[in-house]
């Protein structure tokens, strides 16, 4: 078992792919397997299906890598090489970037701010239900009582509340 970052070329054309894997010899197979089905419709497995005959050579061996090592590897393969069969950058930490831009964007915008508002305003009612709805098969849960090291004791669902009550607060304080 071979962990890499690799690229798939062809013998006829200019194109081609870079990916990672932790598994080298499986990761062939899928590649192989999704060419010669048409299910796959992304470019690279268009390209596979259409030229049969591929090569995918290891650019790097990643043994002892983790995987995030090994994303950030392949990403900057990718910058270096411009592969023309990669959609998009598939890396983890890409993805999870974009992702909370995105998020903070729409959540400072005030339209967000104005659809939540709207939101809570027309289904106030739904609301309350789904909420009593919850308590009620929660009870057990919310009512449990929790003792502290700080010595007071507090309801569950009540914890960050105690924590900074000025008794904790003191308490923590005091702990070396």
């Amino acid at each position: 078992m071979v962990s890499c970052v690799y690229k798939i070329s062809f013998e006829d054309n200019d194109n081609f792919y870079i990916g990672t894997t932790c598994n080298f010899i499986r990761r062939r197979k899928e590649h192989t397997s999704r060419g010669n089905n048409d299910l796959y419709t992304t470019k690279l497995y268009s390209f596979l299906n259409d030229n049969k005959i591929f090569k995918m050579d290891i650019l790097f061996n990643c043994d002892g890598m983790t995987e995030d090592e090994r994303y950030k590897l392949e990403k900057e393969q990718i910058e270096l090489l411009k592969p023309t069969l990669n959609l998009m950058n598939n890396n983890k930490e890409y993805k999870l970037k974009k992702l909370k831009e995105y998020r903070s964007n729409f959540y400072k915008s005030q339209d967000a701010k104005n659809k939540q508002q709207e939101y809570r305003n027309n289904n106030k009612d739904e609301i309350k239900k789904r909420n009593k709805i919850y308590r009620d098969n929660n009870k057990d849960k919310r009512s449990e009582v929790s003792t502290c090291n700080c010595g007071s004791t507090y309801q569950s669902y009540q914890k960050s509340r105690h924590i900074k009550t000025k008794k904790h607060q003191n308490y923590l304080k005091l702990i070396p």
